[in-house]
């Protein structure tokens, strides 16, 4: 599956980067977002060391990655248009609608992947449609990468991911997936995969070697923002988990950051760093 991917804090995080146009209770927000982007600043602000690969577009605002302190060497900047993700929620904070445009993100490719500086560490594939995700894990394998795979993906995604994963099940080390997603699976994740199950408001549940973990969480005190708290969510837990914490530990520590996401928006990625503050 994976060797000794603990001992680095190396972690390349692989997917879209663009802009977030969401609707909550009335109120249009257009940010910087993808789920990479979440991903990856909250695996730096947790203390890996993040390389991002992902394509922005001509009208992305290259310095949001830096403030972060992001490796992007790897990213490409292309001539078109940044993805936008547009996302409706109701009163419960749910989504009751969602368009995607890739645009220049559509031509993502694992050629940049900077291999020879992630060594044994680990790669997020975040949220893509799984023909993205396949060329990454074929790229992958033809180079004999043996670090950890960990993968997200969305419900809209989920019949062609269940036979991405059932194809690649001794590729993958970490699995993500929210509640709906995880019911939606026609079958369970190979035993050899460590799954888990992000459930929002209700924390987030593991399952490793046949035995289910569940870590509740915090009532958040205030909702900020609801787009991409599953992706910061991952990335806590991939950052955590490379420092060679367990994974009921590397749980914990992302369902407490997540909460704390949902609360202070984008701005908790920066309350680490010197310079910046809330």
């Amino acid at each position: 599956m994976f060797s000794d991917a603990s001992s680095s804090k190396a972690l390349v995080v692989y997917g879209h980067v663009g802009f977030d146009v969401s609707t909550m209770a009335g109120k249009v927000t257009r940010m910087v977002g993808g789920s990479a982007y979440y991903a990856a600043m909250a695996a730096a602000a947790q203390g890996a060391e993040v390389s991002l690969v992902s394509i922005l577009g001509a009208d992305f605002p290259e310095a949001a990655l830096k403030l972060g302190q992001l490796d992007i060497s790897a990213s490409q900047r292309g001539a078109g248009l940044s993805a936008v993700f547009t996302q409706t929620y109701n009163n419960r904070n749910e989504v009751i609608a969602f368009d995607g445009k890739l645009n220049v993100c559509a031509d993502l490719n694992p050629e940049t992947i900077p291999l020879g500086t992630l060594g044994s560490g680990a790669i997020l594939l975040t949220t893509a449609p799984p023909a993205q995700q396949a060329r990454a894990l074929e790229w992958l394998q033809a180079r004999e990468f043996h670090g950890l795979i960990a993968i997200d993906t969305a419900l809209a995604y989920v019949t062609e991911f269940g036979a991405l994963l059932q194809r690649n099940e001794f590729r993958i080390g970490v699995l993500f997936v929210n509640a709906a997603e995880f019911e939606a699976l026609a079958q369970c994740p190979p035993p050899n995969i460590l799954t888990i199950v992000k459930r929002g408001s209700q924390g987030a549940s593991l399952l490793e070697n046949g035995v289910w973990l569940h870590v509740s969480a915090p009532v958040a005190e205030q909702v900020r923002t609801v787009t991409g708290p599953g992706d910061v969510f991952a990335g806590a837990f991939l950052a955590t988990y490379l420092k060679g914490r367990s994974s009921a530990e590397a749980l914990a520590r992302a369902v407490a950051y997540a909460t704390s996401y949902v609360e202070a928006g984008a701005e908790l990625f920066y309350q680490n760093y010197t310079g910046h503050s809330a």
